[in-house]
């Protein structure tokens, strides 16, 4: 009876651990070379903007060097409140600038990407189907402690794209 148990729980480990793949998105997307030049013109575009917003920040760190001086030699003397308003407005401003490069890259990136994310699930599904597979997991989404690289289907879904 015990050898029945022990025989069905391993059965059924294996059972699930066979429906189970892994894919590395990462490489899957540099198979793509439209995807990979789209990705070099937003990588250019935030290295500009963060050129800029590393400008502003350096600024807004001498603002605060002085603000701080300022205030501590006499906080309600008329250099020390412009002091703080210039620092205020220029944090303001870098918050600002920052939240619109993420949201404009990521805005870009989903728009340009979409196409080719469609063309991608429809590979990884009929992949996995093919192979039937229940689950797919990103390793780029998901850390794994390990993995068996006979579940790796990365190459699979590449092949299916081309």
């Amino acid at each position: 009876m015990k050898y029945f148990l022990f025989t069905t729980l391993l059965l059924g480990i294996t059972a699930v651990h066979a429906q189970t793949a892994t894919l590395d998105s990462k490489k899957i997307y540099a198979s793509i070379p439209e995807l990979v030049k789209i990705q070099d013109l937003i990588d250019k575009d935030r290295k500009e903007k963060e050129a800029t917003i590393n400008q502003k920040s350096q600024a807004l760190k001498e603002l605060e060097v002085t603000a701080v001086s300022l205030i501590e030699k006499d906080p309600k003397a008329k250099a020390a409140e412009e002091a703080k308003g210039k620092y205020e407005k220029l944090f303001v401003e870098t918050n600002k600038l920052q939240k619109e490069l993420s949201d404009k890259h990521n805005e870009y990136k989903n728009l340009l990407y979409k196409p080719y994310q469609d063309s991608i699930n429809a590979a990884i599904k009929t992949v996995a189907t093919r192979k039937k597979y229940m689950q797919v997991i990103d390793i780029q989404e998901v850390p794994l402690v390990y993995m068996d690289p006979a579940s790796d289907m990365t190459e699979e879904v590449i092949k299916a794209l081309k």
